[in-house]
């Protein structure tokens, strides 16, 4: 998770880390490059954001629900970037304490997450 977010050109919110990366890459940032941002509010509650855009809040309980209602949006992301790019790669993480170390949780942890990258070749 990280309260560190960047706005990208068209006034999407994505993830400072995924902002770096691009930067790295010499590419503007877009919301396809994180496509599904947790933010933390308070200990046991946090800010989704799913394409750049705030969809709502969670709680601890809500986490499976994130992977069930926006696994789509991931997918989606990665669709447009490896079709704009010769190489893109997903970076899906777990964590135990705030999802309960599922296989196919998606999480966003301390400065990474379900952040799609995407390099030209």
């Amino acid at each position: 998770m990280s309260n560190n977010s960047f706005v990208t050109p068209d006034g999407k919110e994505i993830g400072r880390a995924q902002a770096v990366q691009a930067a790295a890459c010499r590419l503007p940032p877009r919301a396809d490059f994180n496509p599904i941002l947790i933010k933390p509010e308070s200990h046991t509650t946090a800010q989704l954001v799913v394409g750049g855009e705030v969809v709502g809040a969670l709680c601890a309980k809500d986490f499976g629900r994130v992977r069930r209602e926006y696994w789509s949006a991931a997918q989606e992301a990665f669709q447009r970037l490896s079709q704009a790019f010769d190489i893109a790669t997903v970076n899906i993480q777990q964590i135990g304490l705030l999802m309960g170390g599922m296989h196919g949780d998606i999480k966003h942890s301390s400065n990474e997450g379900a952040g799609v990258h995407a390099a030209q070749a």
